[in-house]
């Protein structure tokens, strides 16, 4: 019996010993690689609040019914085509505003005015409503810098507009005391071109890349545009800025400002509906001709417009 006793003593250390060698294996990174990772909180990039406003991207309605689809053993996946490309953005700009404003580029410290100008303002947002139905339709994403001809919106508002949507190009919409089809103007960014401040100093476009665009886009808008509206469309600089407390200078200043290939259009006053649309088409023409989609061909022009 003292025998078996001290056997069983033996063994019961033997165990005692055993369970004192096994321990617990730390956790490694590897182990947490499935656990959630703290969440990162997003901060907002402030931006100033301007009288523009984007139309909302359309939302899609998910249907009721849920399909099923079954998977079959051996059966090759659906052949993916390529993605189509984004379509270009092209930002119409109408001419001047609802009311007089006068601020300061906080920028550049360049005075801008934006006034009323009747019947300019309402005609040229006529013309910008006709011209953006046409590149719609045509496939263009068309955003315009004011929702209603009566909006009043800062030039660098306009400008900051098209940077941020990364615009493919600008187009300003304006007419001048003339009667439509004799007169017309193009302006084009420039290197060197410059506004003088509320200081004397004077402020220069330095974009070599978008000015080199800007000229090309320039001598389509002069082919195009005198194809409709006649000989007397020129490109052109104007020196005589700064009078009625305009800042002095060569550029109009939404292509100063400008980061993307801006053309200026200046025409004559339209008399009827028919001068609209002739203006619309020509500008219609010059931009698919710029910017075509895909950037391959042209999209074809329309016929309906004789000059």
């Amino acid at each position: 019996m003292v025998g078996l006793a001290v056997a069983a003593v033996a063994l019961l250390g033997i165990s005692l010993a055993c369970a004192a060698n096994i321990t617990t294996a730390p956790i490694t990174a590897a182990s947490t690689s499935t656990l959630a990772s703290p969440t990162t909180a997003l901060s907002a990039t402030s931006v100033p609040q301007t009288t523009i406003s984007v139309a909302p991207a359309p939302t899609t309605t998910a249907s009721s019914t849920q399909s099923t689809q079954t998977s079959v053993a051996g059966d090759d996946p659906e052949p993916v085509g390529p993605v189509p490309a984004p379509s270009p953005v092209i930002v119409l700009d109408p001419g001047h505003s609802g009311t007089s404003l006068t601020t300061i580029d906080p920028a550049t410290q360049i005075r801008d005015e934006e006034y009323l100008n009747t019947p300019e303002t309402q005609n040229m947002f006529d013309v910008a409503v006709l011209l953006k139905s046409k590149l719609e339709a045509a496939g263009y994403t068309v955003l315009m810098t004011k929702q209603a001809w009566n909006d009043t919106v800062i030039k660098r508002d306009r400008v900051n507009f098209a940077n941020k949507n990364h615009a493919a190009l600008g187009v300003s919409i304006h007419t001048s005391g003339h009667t439509f089809g004799s007169y017309g103007q193009i302006y084009v960014q420039r290197m060197d071109s410059y506004r003088e401040n509320i200081h004397g100093k004077k402020v220069y476009f330095a974009l070599p890349d978008v000015a080199a665009l800007s000229a090309q886009y320039g001598l389509i808008f002069l082919a195009e545009r005198r194809k409709i509206e006649g000989s007397s469309v020129v490109i052109t600089v104007n020196t005589s800025w700064g009078g009625r407390g305009l800042a002095p200078g060569n550029i109009p200043i939404v292509q100063l400002f400008s980061e993307v290939p801006w053309i200026l259009n200046e025409a004559g006053v339209p008399q009827n509906a028919r001068d609209k649309d002739r203006y619309a088409q020509s500008l219609f023409n010059s931009i698919v001709k710029c910017v075509p989609i895909g950037g391959g061909d042209s999209p074809p022009e329309s016929s309906a417009i004789v000059p």
